[in-house]
């Protein structure tokens, strides 16, 4: 994830994504409520569900310029794509770090799965291997978009004549109709990052839910969740650029 998809900016990216993390670490320890954002992969995973995909370059101008100096047209904004094998795009990762929607997952709250979970949140559970927690949702409003990030962390073990042995848990995460249909899932068994993104957004009225799933793992496993239904704030702004 980067703050700006021009390569001039990497140099500011990090200090940016700092900056932002930093922020909303700062509420989350004053106000108790969000305590359990507190945790690293928690706040990893609020800020990659947050990325946006709208604000990517071109690559028609990317490769003929080398920079965007403007935003891009409507039929031009999409360059990012993903697949339930390989949840993160190649060359953009989860997209660009919007400070706008992962406040809103940040301040949604918890929720820690069942029938009464919100349209956007975070949670933070241990699992035991071939266990899965479900969480479940109803759209009250129109949104254009869904995205969602399970993270959790790679161990590191020191095993026998003192070498560092690495463990990686393998966790999927997927996206249900009402009937129970998979519209989406992220399933890759050598990333510790699951994402899900829906361009398109969920529909009104309907119900949803996020199934999480330890496949395989030597140990219990805790993962962190974060997931929101939202509107794009390019595509409904005033710079909107046509």
């Amino acid at each position: 994830m980067s703050a700006s998809n021009l390569p001039e900016a990497s140099s500011w990216s990090v200090p940016t994504l700092a900056a932002g993390a930093s922020a909303l670490l700062e509420l989350a320890h004053a106000e108790p409520l969000l305590s359990g954002v507190t945790h690293m992969q928690t706040m990893k995973g609020i800020l990659l569900a947050g990325a946006g995909k709208d604000y990517l370059c071109p690559e028609s101008i990317a490769e003929t310029e080398g920079s965007c100096n403007a935003l891009p047209s409507r039929a031009e904004q999409w360059q990012w794509s993903n697949s339930g094998t390989a949840p993160l795009d190649p060359r953009y990762g989860v997209g660009l770090f919007n400070y706008r929607n992962s406040f809103d997952i940040l301040a949604a709250g918890r929720s820690t799965g069942g029938e009464r979970s919100k349209y956007e949140g975070w949670d933070t559970q241990e699992l035991e291997p071939g266990q899965t927690v479900t969480y479940a949702f109803q759209t009250a409003k129109a949104k254009d978009a869904f995205s969602l990030v399970l993270t959790w962390n790679r161990e590191i073990r020191l095993g026998p004549e003192g070498r560092l042995t690495p463990h990686l848990a393998d966790f999927k995460v997927e996206l249900l109709d009402g009937d129970i249909q998979v519209i989406s899932r992220s399933d890759d068994p050598g990333n510790n990052i699951e994402h899900i993104y829906v361009p398109g957004g969920l529909e009104v009225g309907e119900h949803y839910s996020i199934v999480v799933t330890l496949k395989s793992s030597e140990t219990a496993t805790r993962y962190r969740l974060a997931w929101q239904a939202r509107n794009s704030a390019l595509r409904h702004g005033v710079w909107r650029a046509e």
